[in-house]
């Protein structure tokens, strides 16, 4: 009785299958869930940051290839303070927001989005190709020798197209969804957007005080410590001179006075509308690119790869009953 359950076809489908399905999930887990796919995605995401200069196009002695944070191969991601104005001249103030910068915003954040569906096909292309190399060595390694291999590659391939087809229509739609900004996180967005306006400006004050250097710190903010880092041209509260200054002040009648008080005294700066332009776009691409590095990966395993993983004994047993027909 033993032997005759052994020799039972459908017994040896059973575990036939079972052994191939395990073999390759533990591939597909071995290779596509890798960092490297996904890292590389995240990279290429990242590097299409705007690139704001709170500096002139003008300015002299700036080498602007070393002061990118990230790669500056295309000149057309630099924006300078100036050709910032220029826009916001141009620019139609529209009813969506009285905010004079917001068709600008929508403009600059539309540029960097415009380039993330090429990244996310190539990144769903990149899982697609190592599945189907799998699916095809795991399969000459398991029937090689069987007929059934022509119908078990056909109906899996055909059954991954369709799921890819299905999935790259739902990741399309997540350039699109960015064109207009949102987020229900508006107290990061105004972290973000504070800690990128304050390098903006402490990079720009340092580059008045000392045109010949230039010096913006390389990291996203959202991807740092959360720290605003001061630089060395700040004068502290504590100061001698600032001390004078109040106390002169106060013998004149001025009482209560701080250092807070003594900045209002200087001028605004003629390019504040541009600082605060680039802090806005600058601090929500951080959020915008946060969510499609997380949320892109997460539907390709879960809608691609596992839907495919928990459907695949099914679809082996599909081939050999389309197999022991024909």
């Amino acid at each position: 009785m033993a032997e005759d359950t052994i020799q039972d076809p459908s017994i040896s489908l059973f575990i036939a299958v079972s052994k191939f399905s395990a073999d390759v999930v533990a591939q597909v887990n071995s290779a596509l869930r890798a960092k490297d796919i996904y890292t590389q995605f995240k990279s290429e995401i990242m590097s299409t940051a705007p690139d704001f200069r709170p500096y002139l196009s003008t300015d002299p002695q700036i080498d602007y290839l070393t002061v990118s944070p990230i790669d500056a191969r295309d000149d057309s991601r630099i924006f300078f303070l100036d050709q910032l104005k220029s826009r916001l001249q141009d620019s139609p103030v529209t009813g969506v927001s009285h905010s004079e910068r917001y068709p600008v915003q929508l403009a600059l954040i539309s540029e960097f989005v415009g380039r993330w569906r090429e990244y996310i096909i190539g990144c769903l292309d990149r899982i697609h190709l190592g599945l189907c190399e799998i699916l095809n060595k795991t399969v000459c390694n398991h029937f090689g020798d069987s007929k059934v291999i022509v119908e078990t590659r056909m109906i899996m391939y055909e059954e991954i197209e369709l799921r890819r087809a299905a999935v790259l229509q739902e990741l399309e739609s997540f350039p699109k969804m960015e064109q207009l900004p949102f987020t229900q996180n508006s107290w990061q967005l105004s972290s973000l957007r504070q800690q990128w306006l304050q390098r903006y400006v402490n990079a720009r004050a340092e580059h008045i005080a000392n045109p010949w250097k230039c010096d913006l710190s390389p990291r996203p903010a959202l991807f740092d410590t959360g720290r605003v880092h001061m630089h060395n041209f700040t004068v502290s509260a504590n100061s001698a001179v600032v001390t004078d200054v109040l106390t002169g002040l106060h013998q004149l009648g001025y009482e209560n006075l701080t250092l807070a008080d003594l900045a209002r005294l200087k001028p605004s700066d003629a390019y504040k509308e541009e600082l605060e332009l680039a802090a806005d776009v600058r601090g929500y691409f951080d959020i915008a690119a946060a969510r499609v590095i997380d949320i892109v990966p997460m539907i390709i395993n879960h809608h691609y790869l596992n839907e495919f993983l928990d459907t695949l004994n099914f679809i082996l047993v599909k081939a050999d009953v389309h197999h022991n027909t024909q």
